[in-house]
C-alpha cells in the first residue's frame, strides 16, 4: 500500500470511525486505524520539518514554499507519498456498505477505492 492512499483517506477513515457498526467490524476498523496512525504521524512530522526547511513567512503572516524551493519540495513530498507502507490489508465489502446505508460520493469512492472490495 502507498502512503499516499493512507494520507488521502485519513479524513474519510476518521469519519467512518465515528459511525455505528457491528462490534466485529468496529474492532477491525479500530485496529486498522491504530496500525496506520504511526505512518500518518511520521508523514506529518516529515512534512512539517520540510515546511520549516523550505517555507518562508509572508507579509500577511502566512507560510508558503519559497518559489526557488517549490520544485524540490514537491518532488520530496511525492517521493514520500509514493513510498510503500507495510500494513495489513483491511477491506470493506460493497455489500457491507449497502447493508449499513453508507453512501459515498464519487470523489469519496475514488479516495477509498483501495479499501472497498
Amino acid at each position: 500500500m502507498k502512503l499516499r492512499d493512507l494520507v488521502n483517506s485519513k479524513e474519510l477513515l476518521e469519519y467512518l470511525a465515528t459511525q455505528r457498526f457491528p462490534v466485529v467490524f468496529t474492532f477491525g476498523l479500530k485496529s486498522f486505524i491504530r496500525e496506520i496512525s504511526n505512518p500518518l504521524l511520521d508523514f506529518e512530522k516529515i512534512r512539517n520539518d520540510k515546511a520549516i526547511e523550505y517555507w518562508e513567512d509572508t507579509e500577511d503572516k502566512q507560510f508558503k514554499v519559497k518559489q526557488e524551493n517549490m520544485e524540490l519540495f514537491v518532488k520530496e513530498m511525492n517521493e514520500l507519498l509514493d513510498a510503500d507502507v507495510d500494513v495489513r490489508e483491511f477491506k470493506i465489502s460493497q455489500k457491507f456498505l449497502e447493508k449499513h446505508n453508507i453512501s459515498l460520493s464519487v470523489v469519496e469512492l475514488e479516495v477509498l477505492d483501495w479499501l472497498i472490495d
